[in-house]
């Protein structure tokens, strides 16, 4: 049985190119908001960060806007473990975990 998280991006799992791509998502574990500081050296149009809970389910997106900087997102209220994902053109090339406590 698959879950929420592989129903909802088949289109994402597929070999994708990270080799390029810096990312560090700060603090953590979360504090008020968490901060995600990348760097991407491949060309996309459409690229996001998408955080989800333990579940798969998405509860935030914020698009990137650019080729590097820094994102802030306010982070979940509930205590938990959440993912978050780098997604360029469709395709998740990066993947991390983020602590609530």
């Amino acid at each position: 049985m698959r879950n929420v998280y592989e129903k909802e991006h088949q289109k994402s799992i597929k070999p994708a190119k990270s080799e390029g791509l810096q990312l560090i998502a700060y603090p953590n574990p979360l504090g008020k908001e968490v901060n995600f500081a990348y760097n991407l050296e491949e060309d996309f149009e459409k690229g996001e960060i998408v955080l989800q809970n333990c579940l798969g389910q998405t509860i935030a997106k914020k698009p990137l806007n650019a080729k590097k900087g820094i994102l802030s997102m306010e982070s979940p209220v509930s205590s938990g473990i959440y993912f978050y994902q780098v997604v360029l053109d469709g395709v998740g090339v990066k993947t991390g975990k983020l602590v609530k406590e």
